[in-house]
């Protein structure tokens, strides 16, 4: 996500230098224990004649055996690892919800380009792999692209960001505007725009750690939708506000592109495109 990150304010507390916590690896363990051999087992995993005893096996061993097989069942099952898991997957189930609730209000019949949930996941396809995951100024522009129906291209590889006056470059033209970064900062520039504008907003996070860059696009009810090309997710006004938290004491910089001529050439240049590789 971040294209600016400065990790200066970590390593400035250690006098310039990460700390080192590899010196040493103890265990605590039990006299005799060895790892991966539980206690009552034999290599082969068996359970021993001590093992029968303690788990009371005698000569019910199938019947105790499956009463030993449920409590550890039951054990595992109730261990944080599981309920860890479960909560992500909950997680995981919530968000998409929620963003299939907004692409419901978000690209409906008021989506003015080209630009809807399923062309805005082409953007960054590489998402998580390395490189792709600090490419938000490039994601940000090939949106752009997606947004006039030009699908030909995805989002290069970037281990940083740029500075907006050096990608301002790939649109022929573009101006870079300031704007407050808050919410009324915000509404107060789109205002005056029209149904079908777009271009590229870039921003500060308030925690100071690093930015981040998006595209966005007016709506024909004048409403305004912002989209992360580089997860393919997107929000209106308010809720792009508390989800990213924009530094309020920061101006964003924001470039309309829709008027602008793309230049190819340096964009392939700066690496901002990867060609789409067509079936068949």
């Amino acid at each position: 996500m971040n294209d600016f990150r400065d990790y200066s304010s970590y390593t400035s507390v250690y006098n310039g230098q990460i700390p080192d916590y590899t010196d040493s690896l103890s265990h605590y363990g039990v006299k005799g224990m060895h790892w991966g051999i539980r206690r009552y087992q034999d290599k082969n995993g068996r359970l021993t004649a001590a093992g029968k005893e303690h788990y009371g096996k005698g000569n019910s061993e199938q019947k105790d055996g499956s009463a030993v097989a449920l409590a550890a069942y039951l054990g595992f099952m109730a261990s944080p690892y599981i309920l860890l898991g479960a909560g992500a997957l909950v997680s995981s189930g919530v968000e998409h919800a929620k963003q299939n609730a907004r692409n419901k209000r978000l690209y409906t019949e008021n989506n003015p380009n080209k630009i809807t949930p399923k062309t805005l996941k082409k953007v960054n396809p590489n998402y998580g792999q390395k490189g792709y995951t600090q490419n938000c100024t490039k994601c940000a522009a090939v949106t752009e692209l997606v947004a006039r129906g030009i699908t030909d291209y995805k989002a290069g590889k970037s281990n940083g960001g740029y500075n907006i006056k050096e990608y301002s470059k790939w649109f022929k033209g573009a101006k870079v505007k300031e704007v407050t970064s808050t919410e009324t900062g915000y509404r107060d520039y789109f205002s005056k725009l029209k149904a079908g504008n777009s271009g590229i907003l870039s921003f500060r996070y308030a925690n100071g750690m690093g930015g981040h860059a998006l595209h966005w696009t007016v709506l024909d009810d004048g409403k305004v939708r912002i989209e992360d090309g580089q997860d393919g997710k997107s929000y209106e006004l308010s809720e792009f506000m508390k989800t990213y938290e924009p530094a309020s004491g920061d101006k964003s910089k924001i470039m309309r592109l829709d008027n602008k001529e793309p230049d190819y050439k340096l964009m392939r240049e700066n690496e901002v495109l990867e060609e789409v590789k067509k079936k068949g």
